[in-house]
């Protein structure tokens, strides 16, 4: 019996300070939350880390921390960049104290306190990409935080940001050719189907009217746009045919795309060449703009001289014109369904092996 009460008396007083201790954590804790203001799939400087030399650099990055207890405490903050599980940038703070309840820091106020230095920066095999472009290359990074209390850590927050940096490629396939030629290319609608190829998942599209008063294809494209529109995550547009300033026959049209990814500095752009077209002087009144429109799709597939050769003088479809109805299959469909069908076309998930006409 006597046994049985002092396992209890132990028990009872190895009980007690976990019980304590529990609580005492409990009323102490002090958390973060790290959120990122970095556009993903966009760009990112590696100067726009140094926070260091913060004067211009933007907000890149907030840090929230929740001091629980009644107390002051003194802390410090651990950040950095890591990639594939190595830390490739790592800073310190200095001790700092924070108030009861929530303290809130962006990079900046970081970059602008004395307290604050890098430990450690270690690029690694990233070195010589990064100190040759002044960008982090393509990849998945992780953005971490976490607090020291007496010199251990006691929370943590991860954050993964995707870096694509600006598009490597653009390149316009249709209508027209580069706006250097002499001769340049007649297309036979006034609603063309603009096409191009670019691994960017944002565009800007510029067209302009040639005028006779212009020098050059960058003097065209300084005049006010004959239409200016912002697209995204498709490599085509249509031209519209309402609510924008409609192509004339006869007249010369200069075009453009840029290419944008946005970045940890703003926009970054880049610009492909200068194309052009002639509209053909369309006679008769056949040439409706539902016609038109399905001429500027079919030019995209088979090119301008393919379709000239079926329309005119002797061609397949000489005299014909658009009935206003589409088959898919034998079944009618929307100019939603084929504009669908296109993209499928033009993203290659659609092969045409061979057209012919009935």
């Amino acid at each position: 019996m006597n046994r049985i009460n002092l396992i209890i008396i132990l028990l009872f007083f190895v009980l007690i300070p976990i019980s304590l201790f529990s609580k005492t954590f409990s009323d102490t804790t002090i958390t973060v939350e790290l959120e990122l203001f970095i556009p993903s799939n966009g760009v990112l400087f590696l100067n726009d880390l140094d926070l260091t030399n913060i004067s211009n650099a933007p907000v890149l990055f907030s840090i929230t921390i929740t001091n629980n207890d009644t107390d002051l405490k003194k802390i410090q903050l651990e950040l950095g960049v890591r990639r594939n599980e190595q830390d490739i940038i790592k800073g310190m703070t200095y001790p700092f104290t924070i108030q009861p309840g929530v303290t809130y820091l962006t990079n900046r106020d970081l970059g602008m306190n004395p307290d604050f230095s890098y430990t450690d920066i270690n690029l690694g095999e990233l070195e010589e990409i990064v100190y040759a472009t002044g960008k982090l290359p393509e990849g998945q990074y992780e953005f971490f935080v976490r607090i020291l209390l007496n010199k251990l850590s006691i929370d943590e927050d991860i954050e993964t940001l995707t870096i694509s940096n600006p598009p490597t490629v653009l390149d316009l396939l249709s209508p027209g050719q580069p706006a250097e030629n002499i001769n340049l290319m007649e297309i036979y609608t006034t609603l063309p189907f603009f096409l191009w190829h670019s691994n960017a998942s944002k565009y800007r599209i510029t067209i302009c009217e040639k005028l006779p008063t212009n020098s050059s294809p960058a003097d065209v494209m300084n005049n006010e746009p004959r239409m200016q529109a912002t697209i995204e995550s498709l490599t085509f547009f249509p031209y519209p045919s309402s609510g924008v300033r409609a192509l004339q026959p006869g007249k010369t049209y200069y075009w453009q795309i840029v290419a944008i990814t946005e970045s940890s500095d703003g926009p970054v752009e880049l610009e492909s060449e200068i194309w052009g077209f002639k509209i053909s002087n369309l006679t008769g009144g056949t040439f409706s703009m539902e016609h038109q429109q399905i001429l500027a799709y079919l030019t995209s597939f088979f090119g301008d001289k393919g379709l000239a050769d079926l329309f005119e003088p002797g061609g397949e479809l000489e005299g014909y014109t658009f009935t206003g109805t589409m088959f898919n299959n034998g079944k009618p469909i929307t100019q939603e369904d084929l504009n669908a069908i296109i993209e499928k076309i033009i993203s290659k998930h659609i092969t045409i092996d061979e057209y012919f006409v009935e």
